[in-house]
């Protein structure tokens, strides 16, 4: 405006200073700053709390930071999204849903609609949820930043008398750094809790909150984490994510429960069923099984032969893979070569699968990649010889190994799977396959 003085700082992260005078002559100090984090609060010597922004001299008061984030008199953030106090997440999800349909009406109040959702995914934050309820109790309890990150922050406030910090009185806007993405994240890393599940993509650094409203039909409980290391299933999630720093550089994207969508994969409970399922005859045959292994670790054994000791152990229902099946093993890879293969072997953590024109040994994980090998005239020697080396002998080529062995080379598996067995088709079979 007319008369304002503009000031910039571009040292620590920079901001800007703005100097206005009202109508009376008082002096309105505003201040616009771009920062990357925020300290933990910490106590004054008055008895209240300061949160510092990272990189800039800004120190925002408690008053400020209740009155922005965490006021809606008269009422509760509970009570603007019409919810009880002690509502679970999936009722509080309920109440955000139907409260979104009412101020999404026209000729409604769009500020009211952005505090609703603004309660909402303060409430659906179980640190955020501590602090607020601490809050209305009438503890002390310094309250935080909601989705602390990088943010373009106005407040209003005064410099201290050197004019080295900012002490910001009332903050007129805020806007955190977010980011849309679509993620597909693997059921069985999530942590299954009483009321929410927590879906981690830790490559990314994603976080994503899911509450039973949002997973329809599935029941889970906390003996869900014994099990989930067998889920094969993948949740494609879409989500508006805020990028959340603290000071000493730790970067994470967490899932705004307001908008975050997310679509279940077909045949999800059959998965379950199957992955409670092993997880049984796993447990009830883990001496066995341990047994097994242990024969399975000095030479290569045709599956036929392990499920015989299992059918004579009286053992049913269990494939002979499951001797050394890892949870993280992908049935894709297993299945492809098990398929075209005339028989194939365990050994150690490994599959041998034998096939018209090579020995395919198979680690279904990723991180691993298949090595090929010339079929022999005796399969009985190459057995044995291989039963000597281990795969880091076979790549170096160590006392002669690849050689020996007639080793092909290594297929590398990557993210397509049709392009990795084609690969190995090729080298396999003498033919390119999509089948």
């Amino acid at each position: 405006m007319p008369g304002d003085r503009l000031a910039l700082q571009t040292e620590h992260g920079g901001f800007a200073s703005i100097e206005r005078l009202n109508r009376d002559g008082r002096r309105i100090l505003f201040l616009y700053a771009q920062v990357s984090g925020w300290f933990a609060p910490t106590a004054t010597r008055s008895g209240g709390h300061v949160i510092r922004a990272a990189r800039t001299p800004l120190f925002l008061v408690e008053e400020c930071v209740k009155a922005y984030f965490y006021a809606t008199e008269p009422r509760t953030l509970y009570q603007s999204l019409g919810a009880r106090q002690g509502a679970t997440f999936a009722e509080l999800r309920t109440a955000w849903r139907l409260r979104h349909i009412e101020l999404t009406a026209p000729n409604t109040d769009a500020g009211e609609c952005l505090r609703a959702e603004r309660s909402f995914n303060i409430l659906m934050n179980p640190s955020l949820r501590q602090c607020y309820d601490s809050m209305l109790s009438g503890d002390d309890t310094p309250l935080q930043i909601p989705y602390a990150g990088p943010a373009e922050i106005l407040v209003e406030g005064n410099f201290s008398g050197d004019e080295r910090a900012f002490f910001a009185k009332r903050i007129l806007s805020y806007r955190p750094e977010t980011e849309k993405r679509n993620i597909s994240i693997l059921l069985r890393t999530c942590e299954f809790l009483e009321d929410r599940v927590i879906c981690r993509d830790p490559r990314h650094k994603c976080e994503v909150w899911l509450d039973r409203t949002q997973l329809p039909g599935i029941s889970w409980d906390l003996t869900w984490n014994h099990s989930k290391h067998w889920l094969q299933s993948r949740l494609t999630i879409e989500a508006t994510f805020v990028r959340t720093s603290s000071p000493d550089g730790d970067v994470r994207l967490v899932a705004l429960p307001s908008r975050t969508q997310v679509v279940l994969p077909e045949g999800i409970k059959t998965d379950i069923v199957r992955a409670a399922e092993i997880q049984r005859l796993v447990s009830e045959n883990i001496d066995v099984l341990d047994r097994i292994r242990s024969e399975l670790r000095s030479q290569p054994t045709e599956y036929v032969v392990v499920q015989q000791w299992l059918d004579h152990l009286g053992i049913r229902d269990v494939g002979p893979e499951l001797a050394i099946w890892e949870p993280d093993y992908d049935p894709f890879h297993f299945q492809s070569l098990r398929a075209r293969s005339s028989t194939w072997f365990l050994f150690r953590d490994e599959f041998l699968f034998v096939l018209p024109q090579a020995v395919i040994s198979e680690i279904p994980k990723a991180g691993h990649a298949t090595y090929s090998f010339a079929r022999p005239t005796d399969l009985d020697s190459f057995l044995t010889l291989y039963s000597r080396f281990t795969r880091e002998d076979v790549r170096a080529n160590r006392h002669n190994a690849a050689t020996d062995l007639g080793f092909i080379g290594r297929i590398v598996r990557g993210t397509d799977k049709t392009r990795w067995k084609r690969n190995v088709m090729k080298v396999a079979c003498g033919a390119s396959t999509s089948s």
